[in-house]
């Protein structure tokens, strides 16, 4: 589920600081809101746009499916679970971005194009060419994406669910397991199956956020989260929230993060809504019967375990992409830059012009302005990677790929 809201990040988050575009060598004057998340993955904006990220598109999600998982990290897609039909992909872990998950299949997007694993009977697998593509979500046994030319399903089209109505700027996505949803300008649309009403949306003022999955639906408007179509379980009975932003249908089970955290309830036959202790989730999928969500140090899941489903692998989540982990950032994932502790969302904290990995790794304090890498020859090259750290080379250049650079190679290189 992705939400057309500019999610604006919990107040516990501090916004930027003294992060200087020179850093990274962008002009970011053109964001003026520190703590605006357009894309919802817990990255402001301005972070994004300061250290080369998409601010329009989630750099990190996680999709649980039937017996499997995937995430998006800054390594790229990591699946784990069931692999009965090949559904984690090979290898495993790979470069790719906007991860999805199905009953036995998974979709995400690799160098421009989407590719599809898993079992391909019903044609799901066999993503169409789509460009500009700004959201992917996988239903049971099909998957839709968003892309310059507006909203494309493929796979089973048994209920209808490959048959997109028409849409006016869709700007959220869903893919339920026989029926979609979407936000556009005016209102949330649903199509494909509806034997519960699962595609009978009510009036809903303001949708901001919308999830389809099982045989029911959810969305939040300006009353808060709305549910509808099966509730057997109680799925589509929402309990009282506070300020909901995010929401997300599972089979029989549903979750959503408010102010409180996630709250999930409905089916919990696998103990999938029985929620853990968690550190700051910002995003949380509902599957068949396990439940997983992003926090500050990587992913949790929990319920059903038998395939590994629910043992996520280390994620690589790093937002300001200083080179540290946010959870070594933040030691006691608190959500709090505290004394001691370098800033998640500003990769120089100490303002030296030298990222807080860089001066961890050069032994210097990255919350010392006046502590600053070592650079004994002086050629703007710290000593602990500059490959001739007693020889002024600022070209670094090394002919031979030897690891030493041409200025102190004895005898010279290409020689």
């Amino acid at each position: 589920m992705r939400s057309k809201r500019n999610l604006r990040l919990p107040t516990l988050i501090l916004s930027l600081g003294a992060v200087t575009a020179s850093l990274a060598g962008a002009d970011c004057s053109h964001i003026t809101d520190p703590i605006l998340d357009t894309d919802g993955d817990s990255i402001p904006d301005l972070t994004e746009c300061l250290v080369g990220r998409e601010p329009g598109v989630a750099d990190w999600r996680i999709s649980s499916g039937f017996l499997h998982t995937c995430a998006t990290d800054d390594e790229g897609v990591k699946c784990w679970g069931g692999d009965t039909q090949g559904q984690l992909g090979a290898p495993n872990s790979r470069p790719g971005k906007l991860s999805g998950s199905g009953a036995f299949h998974s979709c995400s997007i690799a160098e421009q194009a989407i590719e599809c694993h898993g079992r391909d009977i019903e044609g799901q697998t066999a993503a169409p060419a789509m460009t500009g593509v700004s959201d992917l979500e996988v239903g049971a046994y099909h998957a839709c994406a968003t892309g310059q030319a507006g909203v494309q399903c493929w796979g089973s089209n048994s209920h209808g669910q490959l048959d997109v109505p028409i849409l006016t700027n869709p700007t959220s996505l869903s893919a339920g397991a026989f029926h979609n949803c979407a936000l556009d300008e005016n209102s949330v649309i649903c199509w494909g199956r509806n034997d519960h009403g699962q595609t009978s949306a009510p009036p809903i003022s303001n949708p901001v956020a919308v999830s389809a999955n099982g045989f029911h639906s959810c969305a939040i408007g300006d009353t808060g989260l709305v549910c509808w179509g099966q509730d057997d379980f109680g799925q589509a009975t929402p309990p009282e929230l506070q300020n909901p932003r995010s929401v997300s249908a599972g089979h029989f089970h549903t979750c959503a993060i408010d102010d409180n955290g996630v709250h999930c309830w409905g089916n919990n036959a696998s103990g999938q809504t029985d929620v853990p202790a968690l550190h700051g989730a910002w995003a949380v999928s509902a599957g068949v019967s396990h439940t997983c969500v992003l926090e500050i140090g990587g992913a949790r899941c929990w319920g059903r375990d038998d395939l590994l489903q629910a043992s996520p692998p280390e994620l690589v989540l790093d937002k300001d992409l200083d080179g540290l982990q946010d959870a070594d950032e933040d030691s006691n994932l608190n959500g709090v830059v505290d004394p001691g502790e370098t800033a998640p969302l500003n990769p120089d904290t100490d303002a030296d012009g030298y990222p807080d990995g860089e001066e961890i790794a050069a032994a210097s304090n990255p919350l010392d302005e006046s502590s600053v890498p070592a650079d004994g020859d002086g050629d703007g090259i710290p000593d602990h990677r500059d490959n001739c750290p007693l020889i002024s080379n600022p070209d670094q250049l090394d002919s031979d790929g030897n690891g030493q650079g041409d200025a102190c190679n004895n005898p010279p290189d290409g020689c």
